[in-house]
C-alpha cells in the first residue's frame, strides 16, 4: 500500500535515496565539521592553526591539539643537526655528531630550536597564535632533548 503511493511520486523516491547516500557518505561529516568551525572559530584555534601550517612543515614535524587552545609540536631534531654539519664541512655529520663535545651539541641544538620557533611564528596567523593559551615545542634528538613551553 505504501509502496503503491510511493510509486506515483519517483522523483520523491530518487531525491530520498540521494539524500541517503549523502548522509551515508564520509566526506559529509568533514563539510559539516568545517561548517561548525567558521561559526565558533575561537573554540578551534589549535585545529586552525594545525590545518594551515601542517602541509607547509618538514616530515620531521608533527602537531597535536590536546586542548582547543593548547597546541604541542614535537621535533625529531637528528636531521637537521645532521644538515648542520655537513654544511660546516664534515665529511662524516654520523661520526661528527657522535664526537661532538656537548657544549658544541647544545649550542647547534638551541640554535635549531630558536630556528624552529621562528619558523612556527612565521608560518602561523598571528591574530590566532594570540589566541592560543600554551605552546609547548618538544625537540628531540639522540642524545637531547629541548622543551619549550609558553
Amino acid at each position: 500500500m505504501v509502496w503503491k503511493k510511493a510509486l506515483k511520486y519517483p522523483v520523491l523516491i530518487i531525491g530520498v535515496i540521494w539524500m541517503a547516500i549523502y548522509l551515508s557518505d564520509s566526506k559529509t561529516a568533514d563539510f559539516w565539521t568545517k561548517f561548525k568551525y567558521r561559526f565558533h572559530p575561537a573554540a578551534y584555534v589549535c585545529d586552525s592553526i594545525k590545518d594551515r601550517i601542517s602541509e607547509k612543515l618538514e616530515s620531521n614535524w608533527s602537531l597535536h591539539c590536546p586542548h582547543t587552545t593548547f597546541l604541542l609540536a614535537r621535533i625529531n631534531g637528528e636531521d637537521e643537526i645532521l644538515k648542520v654539519l655537513e654544511n660546516s664541512g664534515a665529511s662524516d655529520p654520523y661520526t661528527a655528531m657522535r664526537n661532538l663535545e656537548l657544549q658544541k651539541y647544545r649550542k647547534i641544538i638551541y640554535s635549531r630550536v630558536f630556528a624552529s620557533v621562528i619558523k612556527l611564528i612565521s608560518l602561523a596567523d598571528q591574530d590566532t597564535l594570540e589566541s592560543l593559551t600554551e605552546v609547548k615545542i618538544n625537540y628531540n634528538t639522540e642524545r637531547r632533548g629541548v622543551l619549550i613551553q609558553s
